[in-house]
């Protein structure tokens, strides 16, 4: 399985269309942008949530305010680099480098988009096995697909590995992410499977969590 189905041709229109267009005018025109699109359908075994431990990955920006750098929100052709905070934070610890959406929401109530409180209740109700003990944080600004392929998402799994976590939860605005995120459940199958539900049912995705108001565009 392709985590771009058609990575050239992608490349190449990226390239010579959106690309070159922002280095003529500066200007970033979403209405000439190639977004990637695969058609094979995503495949893998299944885990029981219940006894399986996930990482919560979140493209909301999120960072130790105090402790680590924000992400580069305003740079217009994206930050690929990952933070890493633990699961236990308070999140009056957190801030949020990314231009891209809303805050609003997330400013009243931090868990739309970074949901440890919630995931804590979930593994305590027995619904969830166990969580890595860190989050991974991006922010989901990401114009150039190739690069999340080349480097972000293997940043990630490495993540993944290091932690033991056998399957993602990942909370997503989902139009600031310029990007096929459907590969995220690809390359994971080398380190655990696709989620099953609690009642035992395939899952067409990763747990997911509710997302926060996007801007416009």
């Amino acid at each position: 399985m392709h985590i771009i189905e058609d990575r050239a041709a992608w490349e190449e229109t990226y390239r010579t269309v959106w690309l070159d267009h922002f280095q003529k005018t500066g200007e970033t025109d979403w209405k000439i942008y190639p977004r990637p699109t695969n058609h094979q359908p995503i495949s893998g075994p299944a885990i029981d949530l219940s006894q399986s431990r996930l990482m919560l990955i979140t493209s909301a920006g999120s960072y130790l305010k105090d402790q680590q750098d924000p992400f580069d929100a305003a740079n217009p052709l994206g930050d690929y680099t990952l933070r890493l905070y633990p699961a236990q934070t308070d999140f009056a610890a957190l801030a949020y480098a990314h231009e891209h959406y809303d805050h609003a929401a997330v400013n009243a109530d931090p868990q739309v988009l970074v949901p440890l409180r919630h995931l804590e209740q979930l593994v305590q109700a027995g619904v969830i096995g166990k969580l890595a003990p860190m989050v991974v944080s991006f922010s989901g600004y990401l114009p150039d697909a190739a690069r999340v392929e080349d480097e972000l998402l293997p940043a990630i799994l490495a993540q993944a590995q290091a932690q033991g976590a056998q399957g993602p939860c990942w909370c997503l605005p989902d139009r600031s992410v310029r990007s096929p995120w459907g590969c995220l459940l690809a390359v994971w199958k080398s380190t655990g499977s696709l989620p099953r539900s609690p009642a035992g049912t395939p899952g067409g995705r990763a747990f997911r969590c509710r997302h926060a108001p996007l801007s416009p565009g």
